[in-house]
């Protein structure tokens, strides 16, 4: 794990680097790896509202069904009393 940890950081650094050497300034860079990982961040967050709203969509459909059945369930057990009642 501490191996992988390590790994990261240095291409991490490398990337810093290479970019601060391409922008001319280490800031530029920066704001380059900023820039990538701000527009990741809000992917996410994209995938996850969706996710969210697909949810409640289906915890909707669910409690619509449910009441449905309860409903129909209700219906019945009046029907099975009348016809108990009728005997």
């Amino acid at each position: 794990m501490v191996g992988f940890i390590i790994t990261l950081l240095a291409l991490f650094g490398a990337l810093t680097a290479v970019l601060g050497i391409k922008e001319r300034s280490v800031a530029e860079g920066g704001a380059m790896i900023d820039g990538w990982i701000t527009a990741g961040w809000e992917q996410i967050k994209d995938i996850t509202g969706q996710a969210d709203e697909a949810t409640d969509e289906a915890l909707a459909e669910t409690a619509d069904a449910a009441g449905r059945a309860g409903a129909a369930l209700g219906e019945g057990a009046e029907e099975a009393a009348q016809a108990l009642q009728s005997d």
